[in-house]
């Protein structure tokens, strides 16, 4: 015979999986999930961008080319990418992803490749005169210095993810437990939209 601890246990499960606070709570899970996946992966995808829209670390020509494509890609909105993405792609938390994932890299590029030109060179210089390589210098002489400045931009845009997360419920490319009324892609006939 179970206890009423259990039995407690038994049905603030059942008012969780089957409430609007359980929805509530599955969907602002998703939500922290759709920010950190996409900050996580569009802080990777930003670092190379962001050297090559630096004009203290890129050859000419791809500096001129780098800088003006970020600047037109950060002029659309995250909800404009979402529904884009939605459209590609049908319902759910996955164009979520893939919308803050695009306008992330576009804003963490600029932002980084702005540090990287802001760079000491003292630090730099110094260490090539100890005749170290290419990649010596990178790690000893320029992350130090990007790093925290990095760190602290990945940061910020995760906390404005998590509400830009929030927010693309609205357009379908979140959480669809809050509107079970919207079938998944899936459940659609032939599966698209």
């Amino acid at each position: 015979m179970p206890t009423t601890a259990h039995h407690d246990i038994i049905v603030l499960r059942k008012l969780v999986q089957e409430s609007v606070f359980g929805n509530a709570l599955r969907g602002a899970i998703q939500t922290i999930q759709i920010a950190i996946v996409g900050t996580v992966v569009a802080a990777v995808l930003a670092l190379p961008l962001g050297f090559a829209a630096a004009r203290n670390a890129a050859p000419p020509w791809l500096f001129y080319t780098a800088r003006p494509l970020l600047n037109a890609f950060r002029a659309v909105d995250t909800l404009v990418y979402a529904l884009f993405f939605v459209a590609a792609v049908g319902l759910g938390p996955f164009p979520g992803v893939l919308a803050v994932i695009v306008y992330t890299v576009t804003v963490l590029a600029k932002l980084y490749s702005e540090a990287i030109e802001a760079i000491e060179p003292g630090p730099v210089e110094a260490v090539r005169a100890t005749g170290a390589t290419a990649l010596q210098v990178l790690r000893w002489g320029v992350l130090p210095q990007l790093m925290p400045q990095f760190l602290s931009f990945t940061l910020y845009r995760f906390e404005t993810n998590i509400r830009a997360a929030a927010i693309l419920g609205f357009v379908g490319a979140g959480d669809r437990f809050l509107r079970p009324d919207i079938p998944a892609p899936a459940e659609l006939p032939g599966g698209r939209l």
